[in-house]
């Protein structure tokens, strides 16, 4: 939800704690985390314990905490990788789109890295009210 937001997020559900710390210090990041022991590692400088559960409110918490509600850039970075995102015309990505997708959308972005393909499909009310609930 960090990325959706369009904060620069760094995510690997493979990682192990020791790997967080030490990309969380060699990339100066701040960590968000539920795990008090990965926050008390020496080498994180900057942490947070999210004590929320449910991620909509994890989410909230952080951009009130650090008051984040001005620097919201919705759906400006990849999802899966977290690049900032590159307009794509039809015409460049219509062979990878869907038949339906092709028909009813006209505006994408594409990752420049992982060439993952992004329009305002029938997810994106659903994700506008969850930055906007995140904002307020």
């Amino acid at each position: 939800l960090m990325r959706m937001a369009g904060f620069d997020t760094w995510y690997d559900k493979e990682a192990d704690e020791a790997q967080c710390a030490d990309v969380a210090e060699a990339e100066k990041r701040i960590v968000l985390s539920r795990s008090r022991e990965l926050l008390k590692r020496k080498n994180i400088a900057w942490g947070h314990l999210v004590r929320e559960q449910q991620p909509e409110k994890q989410l909230a918490e952080v951009i009130k905490l650090y008051g984040l509600q001005d620097d919201l850039k919705p759906f400006s970075r990849c999802l899966e990788c977290n690049t900032l995102l590159d307009n794509a015309s039809k015409a460049q990505i219509m062979d990878r789109l869907k038949p339906l997708t092709q028909k009813y959308y006209n505006s994408f972005k594409i990752c420049p890295d992982c060439r993952r393909i992004y329009w305002k499909g029938s997810h994106y009310r659903r994700m506008v009210e969850i930055l906007q609930k995140a904002a307020t």
